[in-house]
């Protein structure tokens, strides 16, 4: 129960973890995949979150970048540019990366995740990319992410409308949990212990997105993908590593979630009194698993 909306499991939560050569933490995923099929007040939704190894990418920059990204930029040749031989977003040494390992501003502009939904015959039902964070005047702190129709997020194969809700963890941090920081972000250590300051801050970097089941049209979920990792810039040597499906560690067998987060971040949202139900002309925000209401059209 979720805000006092029904919320039914359907399939158990599901991990699938993928690796790749240039994973710089080769025994830990390059990342991971959680799904699960659930129903919200009647309706039936593919829920998946994919989460990036924070060796790879993560949450922490301006003064408070977390030293992956001191040691990243040590690395690089003489003479190279930040975010790759080109300069990518961060420009030349001196620039915005002379001041910080990693800013706010290298969240924005490339970074997405590409998922690939199959059905249970192993068609291609969606094939799409999800845009991480980008300027958003919609939203509460001006950035956000534009899921599949702005910034990288980009439909590449099946219906757009299928896709029903997307978040992502800075986005939940901006807005959600209302930490407006686009300078540095909340201070933390090597294990990413919570700031106080900020305790519900996520420092890994995820993507989530509700799929409306009918889009596989009765053949049945068959999976999702994702064929690569991707940030500009990233603490490995490359950008984007290629991907494949690999055993998770005994660790990950069951979904990966701190305890500050573990209710889709439920501590950022707040939760309906009384009955819960949504008042007329209003539906369960499936972006918060139904913890609060929204305008039918939003």
């Amino acid at each position: 129960m979720a805000g006092g909306v029904p919320v039914t499991v359907l399939a158990p939560p599901a991990t699938i973890c993928y690796a790749g050569a240039g994973d710089l933490t080769p025994d830990d995923p390059s990342g991971v995949i959680e799904q699960v099929i659930e129903t919200i007040d009647g309706k039936t939704y593919l829920h998946l979150r994919v989460t990036f190894d924070p060796s790879f990418v993560d949450n922490t920059y301006g003064a408070n970048a977390s030293a992956g990204w001191a040691n990243r930029m040590m690395a690089r040749p003489k003479g190279e540019m930040p975010g790759g031989p080109m300069g990518g977003k961060a420009g030349p040494m001196g620039g915005k990366a002379g001041k910080a390992a990693h800013t706010f501003d290298d969240l924005l502009g490339s970074d997405h995740v590409e998922l690939v939904l199959v059905d249970g015959k192993g068609n291609t039902v969606l094939d799409f990319k999800v845009d991480y964070v980008s300027e958003n005047p919609a939203a509460p702190c001006g950035y956000g992410t534009l899921g599949v129709s702005g910034g990288e997020g980009k439909m590449l194969q099946g219906d757009a409308s299928a896709i029903v809700g997307v978040a992502t963890s800075i986005d939940r941090n901006l807005n959600g949990c209302g930490y407006c920081l686009t300078t540095d972000s909340p201070a933390t250590d090597a294990a990413f212990t919570a700031d106080a300051a900020a305790p519900n801050w996520d420092y890994r970097v995820i993507y989530e997105v509700w799929i409306d089941f009918s889009v596989f049209k009765g053949h049945g979920f068959g999976g999702a993908y994702i064929p690569q990792v991707h940030a500009s810039p990233s603490m490995a040597s490359t950008n984007t590593i290629d991907v494949d499906p690999d055993p998770c560690p005994p660790d990950w067998d069951t979904p990966y979630c701190p305890p500050s987060v573990i209710e889709e971040g439920g501590n950022c949202f707040d939760t309906p009194i009384g009955d819960g139900g949504c008042p007329e002309g209003t539906v369960p925000d499936i972006k918060n698993e139904g913890q609060s209401c929204v305008p039918v059209n939003y």
